[in-house]
């Protein structure tokens, strides 16, 4: 329903933001992660948004980067995560060492997290394993064009039917040949290698 707010910050705490844009005070739910990332009071900012809706409450949150956002709605998919385990996990752990950490099936790390036990930690290897290896933009920020061309090449194997790791594994053998390469060239230069 909202995909961002923009407009000047006029408060902020660790787990709260409230930005106001067109003279509504539009109060998000947000990690320690975007909270870092905010500018001073009064300054101008845009958060990206998920709206989330139950039959006892409407909540906002919000994102610095796409990366978090696309991570949140991934999280509260798997059964018995709801908004505040999820933003509990991005508050604790980076986007990208949350992904290594699904795609490693890596249960000490996620048991690290605050509010993550034994039970939550294998819904999330299990229910995620497969979608986290098919979001290439969601490390911290959108990517570079190179970054994309990656994922591009990877999820491409994946769709062959590759398992993750190998192909993300032999798209990396295949860089290390040659740098400027489309996302068709490095999948043909990469199937030599799975």
């Amino acid at each position: 329903m909202f995909s961002y707010v923009k407009g000047i910050l006029t408060a902020k705490t660790p787990t709260q933001a409230v930005i106001e844009a067109g003279s509504i005070g539009y109060e998000l739910m947000i990690p320690l992660s975007t909270f870092d990332g905010l500018p001073f009071v009064s300054s101008e900012v845009t958060l990206l948004t998920h709206f989330h809706v139950r039959e006892d409450a409407q909540q906002l949150f919000g994102f610095l980067t796409r990366g978090e956002r696309d991570l949140f709605k991934l999280l509260i998919s798997v059964t018995g995560i709801g908004p505040r385990i999820a933003l509990t996990v991005l508050s604790g752990i980076s986007v990208s060492a949350f992904r290594q950490a699904v795609i490693d099936n890596d249960m000490t790390l996620l048991t690290s997290i605050s509010g993550i036990g034994r039970k939550i930690a294998e819904r999330i290897l299990v229910e995620l394993r497969d979608k986290v290896g098919l979001e290439p933009a969601m490390d911290a920020g959108l990517g570079s064009a190179q970054d994309v061309v990656l994922g591009d090449a990877v999820n491409a194997l994946v769709s062959l039917g590759y398992k993750h790791q190998a192909a993300r594994q032999a798209v990396e053998k295949s860089l290390r040949g040659a740098r400027d390469l489309t996302a068709e060239e490095l999948v043909r230069e990469a199937l030599k290698f799975v």
